[in-house]
């Protein structure tokens, strides 16, 4: 998932989604970060950032550059 709308609305979907698939997550107003516990300790997404879902379960976020590098449209 792209977290592509950082007002509390979209933010709050974003959480839902990553909460609903067993992750752990928070929201901080000033700034607006989603923090995002992983398996590293908590790490900061940004606007625009890809939401993934690791093979064990985890979730963390990829930069877009990094997401298209890596990943193809299925």
């Amino acid at each position: 998932m792209q977290w592509t709308n950082c007002d509390v609305q979209g933010a709050a979907s974003t959480l839902a989604w990553i909460r609903s698939h067993g992750g752990v997550c928070t929201f901080t107003p000033v700034g607006r970060k989603i923090i995002i516990e992983t398996l590293e300790g908590p790490i900061t997404a940004s606007l625009n950032d890809f939401i993934i879902k690791g093979v064990q379960g985890e979730f963390y976020p990829c930069k877009p550059d990094i997401f298209a590098a890596t990943y193809e449209e299925a």
